[in-house]
């Protein structure tokens, strides 16, 4: 059995999964205790989703407070997931006998067609088959997690504390970045005793992203395979699918920025309470303090939901001032500390981040527009070939007609005046989030930026869907498309070079489930169908719904359900077995670093080493398959001054 060890220390699996699921026990019973009775949800769906908010913001707050006197360890997190629970004991035991006969049902009980199941079987199947792979295999050198996420919470594990990381040239303004997600990384470093779970930590971000889609959806009166179908596209978007399950915070934003619109629209819409507007506006702020692109699109927002409230004709002066005043501060909860440690340190809330208007310097940094213009991760505005081909990678050319007429039309199909508004900021969300990263953010390069987009399309994207049993047929026989067939089919059968005509810079992207019967079209098709079948079958047993003609029996459904567990079973056996190369199963395949990499490890496995770096962005590595080096990033730049 393997074992893990953080310094001289040797822990067994069974140690892992004992405090991890201690910890994230305590954690979400204590979220789920007090969303039900301290925020008193009703409707089993905004429980569910309040739930999800709560955890995150106690398990951030958590690792902030603990982090700022060193205390970064198991027992400290077991502790403090377990006073969230005595909060939420106590919030039942005061309010129970006001709450014991107020449970809200769902408008009408959910009806899965067999295309809303295929649609879930399809996104399970090609999320099962990338969670395994990172799950299981080394870090992948594709994304931010080795050059800084895991990187900076891997040095706060091993300390016990936060502190200010130097992080190589390149990445240089890493250390001043919100870094809620590093936090959240860290905190599942600590539970877990290693980096296992923080490879997926983005993947519980994506369910609450198809979760909050559905209930928004439902909340709109789609149907409920409408919502289904609509939540599948919005999560199987190629880059946001691919780096779910990879140690980035894009999902995490996403997540976020969705469950905040969510409940920010029942506060600003529906609910005279502050309980949805505390909510929604802790969600934007853990957006905001998770990455630093959250100052483009959050603020944004705020804005808009506080001249929502302020429109309001069923409230008074006094109750939209304690609307907004719960807006502003549940915003800055989780954002806060990030501003606050910065302005303390360098006197720039923001920095290093220069701020400049008309011309005028109003914060001093040493990252203004016209550095961010020199990088390679730059695209001129003008440049509208590559905005096709980024919009293309995030919408899929294929699916993109679907987009534009629920997007721009869908809106216009809602029956009662709230849900016409609701739709409509959907509608303007989405827009403004496409034309807010195309021209306020420099690195347009970087697709994952718009994403936020595609989760706020899905909602009158159900509401179009539910027009019609065919729409949903087509929809999921094109979801089916996206996700086994690269971007560029069927068209390149005509013209092979159309899609690098229209963006040259911007590559089709792949298809998502890859086909262990090889590549010709039948075994592809008849592989296709077995695991939609199998797998959608399982899923809708576990839902325990039943198909609009009729129910299946629960034998036969079972056996659908073992035979779906066989089929990821024998994709992720044959995954592992036939693309992770044993040597290649701690550290992943990179040119000429692989080896040295996997000689370091070898040579420190039974001496740890304290190792001086002044290399590459790719620091993760050195700390070595047990975390056993010491690795300090020594800067060559000499401009103390500049903080670097």
């Amino acid at each position: 059995m393997r074992r893990r060890r953080r310094g001289n220390q040797r822990e067994s699996l069974g140690v892992h999964w004992v405090w991890t699921i201690a910890i994230h026990g305590l954690l979400f019973h204590g979220a789920y205790l007090n969303a039900r009775f301290l925020l008193k949800f009703k409707r089993g769906s905004d429980r569910l989703l309040g739930t999800a908010v709560l955890a995150w913001l106690w398990a951030i707050l958590g690792m902030q407070f603990l982090g700022a006197f060193g205390a970064i360890n198991r027992p400290a997190l077991l502790t403090w997931a377990g006073l969230g629970g005595v909060i939420g004991v106590y919030s039942r035991k005061k309010n129970l006998a006001n709450l014991r006969d107020q449970t809200e049902t769902e408008s009408s009980a959910p009806v899965w067609e067999w295309e809303a199941a295929i649609a879930a079987g399809l996104v399970l199947w090609a999320a099962g088959e990338l969670c395994g792979v990172s799950l299981l295999g080394p870090v992948k050198v594709v994304s931010d997690g080795p050059i800084y996420h895991l990187y900076l919470a891997a040095k706060w594990w091993k300390a016990g504390k936060l502190f200010l990381i130097p992080t190589p040239f390149g990445e240089n303004a890493a250390p001043y970045f919100p870094a809620n997600g590093d936090l959240w990384f860290t905190w599942l470093f600590t539970s877990w005793g290693g980096d296992r779970l923080a490879k997926i930590g983005q993947a519980p971000f994506l369910v609450l992203a198809a979760t909050t889609i559905y209930a928004f959806a439902r909340r709109l009166k789609a149907n409920a395979s409408a919502a289904v179908i609509a939540s599948a596209w919005a999560v199987s978007s190629t880059p946001l699918l691919l780096y779910s399950f990879e140690a980035n915070v894009d999902t995490i934003v996403v997540g976020l920025m969705i469950a905040s619109a969510y409940f920010l629209a029942l506060g600003a819409f529906f609910k005279d309470r502050l309980a949805p507007v505390l909510l929604g506006a802790i969600a934007a702020g853990a957006a905001w303090g998770t990455k630093p692109t959250g100052i483009v699109f959050i603020p944004p927002l705020l804005v808009f939901v506080a001249f929502l409230i302020l429109n309001r004709r069923d409230c008074d002066l006094r109750r939209k001032a304690r609307l907004i005043a719960t807006l502003v501060v549940g915003s800055f909860l989780l954002e806060g500390f990030w501003l606050a440690g910065n302005a303390y340190r360098t006197g720039n809330p923001l920095y290093p981040l220069q701020i400049e208007v008309f011309g005028l310097r109003w914060l001093n940094g040493w990252y203004g527009p016209e550095v961010m213009k020199l990088s390679g991760y730059y695209i001129p505005r003008n440049d509208w070939r590559s905005f096709l081909g980024l919009v293309f990678q995030v919408f899929d050319p294929r699916l993109i007609p679907f987009w534009l007429v629920a997007i721009l039309g869908g809106w216009r199909l809602a029956k009662t005046g709230k849900e016409d508004q609701k739709l409509s900021a959907c509608t303007f969300a989405t827009l403004a989030i496409v034309f807010l990263y195309w021209t306020v953010i420099p690195y347009r390069t970087q697709q994952r930026f718009m994403l936020p987009a595609v989760a706020f399309a899905s909602i009158p994207l159900a509401v179009l869907l539910s027009r019609g049993r065919w729409l949903r047929t087509v929809a999921t026989g094109l979801l089916a498309i996206h996700l086994l067939t690269p971007q560029s089919w069927p068209m390149d059968f005509f013209d092979p070079s159309w899609l690098q005509r229209i963006s040259p810079r911007v590559p089709a992207l792949p298809g998502l489930l890859r086909m262990p019967l090889g590549i010709d079209p039948l075994p592809r098709i008849v592989w296709g169908l077995l695991g939609m079948t199998a797998i959608g079958a399982a899923w809708a047993w576990l839902r325990g719904v039943g198909y609009q003609k009729g129910t299946l029996g629960r034998r036969k459904t079972l056996a659908a359900f073992v035979a779906g567990g066989l089929f990821v079973a024998a994709e992720l056996i044959w995954t592992w077995n036939g693309k992770i190369e044993p040597m290649y199963r701690s550290f992943p395949k990179f040119p000429s670093y692989q080896r040295a990499w996997a000689f370091l490890d070898r040579a420190t496995s039974e001496k740890p080493a304290r190792i001086a770096y002044a290399g590459t962005n790719l620091p993760f590595y050195l700390l070595g398959s047990d975390f056993q080096n010491e690795v300090l990033y020594v800067n060559v730049n000499a401009h103390p001054s500049w903080l670097l």
